[in-house]
C-alpha cells in the first residue's frame, strides 16, 4: 500500500549566494507547506495539510490567494509555466492540471497510477516527476500527460524534490553540497538530448 503522508515540512529561506537568512517566515500560517514554484513574482505553495496550492507575493509574503487551488489529496510538488499549474497529489498518486491564474481544473489527473509522486519540474515541454516510494523520476509530456519514459532515473533512495537546469549550471554545485538532487539536460545539437544525474 502506498504512503499517503508526506515527509515532514522543512523550512529553509536563504539568501541565493550567501545561504544567510533573509526572512525565516515571509508567509506564515500554512497547513504542512511542501515544495515551491515561482512565477511572475509570485511564489506557489503546496500546502499538504490544506489539500490547497496557495500563491503568495514572493517579495512581501501577503496573500494573493491562499487556497487557489482546494479539494486535493496530498498535494506535494507543484511547477508553474505559460498560466498552468501542475501539481503532484501525493496521497492519490496523480498529477492534476490548473489554471494558475484562476485556479480552475484542466484535467485533475492528467497523470495517474504514480507512486506518490513529490517533485515535480517542467523542461522543453515535458514533467519530470519525482516517485518518493519507488525511488525513480519519470518523464511524461505535460500537454497530453502520456509516459514517455516511466523510469528515467531509478534506483534513487527516497528522492522527494527536483531542479531541471540546463547547462552550463552556476549553481549546480553548490546544491550537490547540501545534498540535493539535480537533473541535467545536456544539449549538443539539434535533435540530440543527453541527460545526466547528477550535475556538475
Amino acid at each position: 500500500m502506498a504512503n499517503t503522508t508526506p515527509p515532514p515540512e522543512r523550512r529553509l529561506t536563504p539568501h541565493a549566494t550567501t545561504g544567510a537568512t533573509i526572512n525565516a517566515s515571509l508567509v506564515s500560517g500554512l497547513s504542512g507547506p511542501q515544495l515551491i514554484a515561482v512565477s511572475a513574482g509570485n511564489l506557489f505553495v503546496a500546502n499538504t495539510g490544506a489539500g490547497t496550492i496557495g500563491e503568495y507575493n514572493a517579495t512581501t509574503g501577503a496573500a494573493v490567494n491562499a487556497s487557489l487551488v482546494s479539494g486535493l489529496s496530498g498535494p506535494a510538488g507543484v511547477a508553474v509555466s505559460g498560466g498552468n499549474l501542475w501539481v503532484t497529489n501525493y496521497s492519490a498518486g496523480t498529477i492534476g492540471e490548473y489554471n494558475a491564474i484562476t485556479g480552475a481544473t484542466i484535467n485533475s489527473s492528467l497523470i495517474s497510477g504514480l507512486s506518490n509522486p513529490a517533485g515535480i519540474a517542467l523542461y522543453g515541454g515535458n514533467l519530470f516527476v519525482i516517485n518518493n516510494t519507488n525511488g525513480r523520476i519519470g518523464e511524461y509530456n505535460a500537454i497530453t500527460g502520456a509516459t514517455i519514459n516511466s523510469s528515467l532515473v531509478s534506483g534513487l533512495n527516497g528522492p522527494y524534490g527536483i531542479a531541471v537546469v540546463p547547462e552550463p549550471s552556476t549553481w549546480a554545485a553548490g546544491l550537490l553540497a547540501v545534498g540535493a538532487l539535480l537533473f541535467s539536460i545536456w544539449r549538443r545539437s539539434a535533435g540530440c538530448v543527453r541527460r545526466r544525474i547528477p550535475a556538475c
